[in-house]
């Protein structure tokens, strides 16, 4: 019996270190707030264990301080969850082949995604 309670245990330590925790997404009163610690000397560490996420996140956080502070002085929802706005990194790659596949749409043509990436390499 202690045999495989010993086994048991390993598994599931084992089984807790490989699981990886899902991201907390913040909202902008959240990341407000992680700002205003952190200028007021508080660690990183300790910021991330009081909220309950990851170091680096709080590390990001504190990073991209001055996009975070314009969003919440432009008068953004403190409630809402907080997305970093994404763009594209080839835009006019991105545009031409959006026309192309539009033109193709429109004469009926099947287009697969096959089709889409090799046209973006041209």
């Amino acid at each position: 019996m202690r045999g495989s309670t010993v086994i048991a245990a390993a598994v599931f330590m084992l089984s807790c270190i490989v699981m990886s925790r899902k991201r907390k997404v913040l909202t902008l009163k959240e990341r407000i707030s992680v700002v205003k610690k952190a200028e007021k000397g508080k660690s990183c560490r300790s910021i991330a264990e009081e909220i309950g996420v990851g170091k680096t996140q709080i590390q990001s956080i504190v990073k991209e301080k001055e996009e975070i502070m314009k969003r919440w002085e432009s008068g953004s929802r403190g409630d809402a969850k907080y997305t970093k706005p994404r763009t594209a990194s080839y835009q006019d790659i991105d545009e031409v082949t959006w026309e192309w596949f539009s033109r193709a749409r429109a004469k009926n043509i099947s287009v697969s995604g096959q089709m889409i990436q090799e046209r973006k390499r041209l």
